[in-house]
């Protein structure tokens, strides 16, 4: 981008505590974009020359810090964000790798349209066209899965459909996902569901009946597995947030 002659980097922000997903970043986009790099969503100011809003999980479902993140994010909703989720294996250093939760996409603007399709592309996506999959290993086979959980947002797979991108039986799956991942697969899917159902609190005013059955749960059964993973049940997070007051 050009401005009175003179060349303005785009700005993006990353959340994360972790010296590998900095570098990952770093080398996704290289010199393209000005990166700045907190810890703590209070210790930042967003104005609107950035362009893209990039939050770290790892899976612990905390809710004091995932309940910043995203309500940081909806705050400034004029902005492209997404959640990098790292790939979940035993041995990390075999697959250094991210899959993408998008939150907001601005498709309006063009810059953030290009920033997004640059951290699509990047290797170090697992959904990228530079990244390829063997049929016949069976720890990507579970990456691929994953992917498809963390991914699917409101298209959340049955796990008819995750056996099958697995190419074996449910049964398999089940026994394997922990063999490799290091964390049992209904448990994975049961916290990326619970994720997935934080920001429909946060982000909408959608009835928590309805977040709970596009999570693929029924309502009772839902509130008590949120309440699990993040100590307080969805009602008692709404009255929390406004009861919907500060919502779209």
């Amino acid at each position: 981008m050009f401005a009175s002659g003179s060349f303005v980097m785009e700005r993006a922000l990353l959340i994360s505590s972790r010296r590998e997903t900095e570098e990952l970043i770093k080398e996704t986009f290289g010199r393209r974009i000005s990166l700045s790099i907190i810890q703590d969503v209070e210790e930042s100011e967003l104005d609107d020359s950035f362009c893209l809003i990039m939050a770290e999980c790892d899976y612990n479902c905390n809710l004091d810090k995932c309940l910043k993140k995203f309500l940081f994010i909806f705050n400034h909703r004029s902005v492209s964000a997404v959640l990098l989720k790292p790939v979940v294996t035993r041995d990390r250093s075999s697959n250094p790798g991210f899959f993408l939760r998008i939150l907001n996409n601005i498709e309006s603007k063009a810059v953030q349209k290009d920033v997004l399709s640059w951290l699509k592309d990047s290797e170090y996506h697992f959904g990228s066209g530079n990244m390829s999959f063997s049929a016949f290993n069976p720890e990507q086979k579970i990456i691929q899965v994953e992917k498809s959980i963390v991914e699917e947002g409101k298209k959340l797979s049955r796990l008819e459909d995750l056996a099958k991108i697995s190419g074996w039986s449910l049964a398999w799956l089940s026994a394997n996902f922990h063999k490799f991942s290091g964390i049992l697969f209904r448990t994975f899917r049961a916290r990326e569901r619970c994720c997935y159902a934080l920001w429909e609190l946060v982000s909408t005013n959608k009835p928590i009946k309805t977040i709970a059955i596009q999570a693929g749960y029924e309502p009772l059964y839902f509130s008590s597995l949120f309440k699990r993973f993040f100590r307080i049940p969805p009602s008692s997070l709404r009255s929390l947030i406004g009861s919907g007051q500060a919502l779209t």
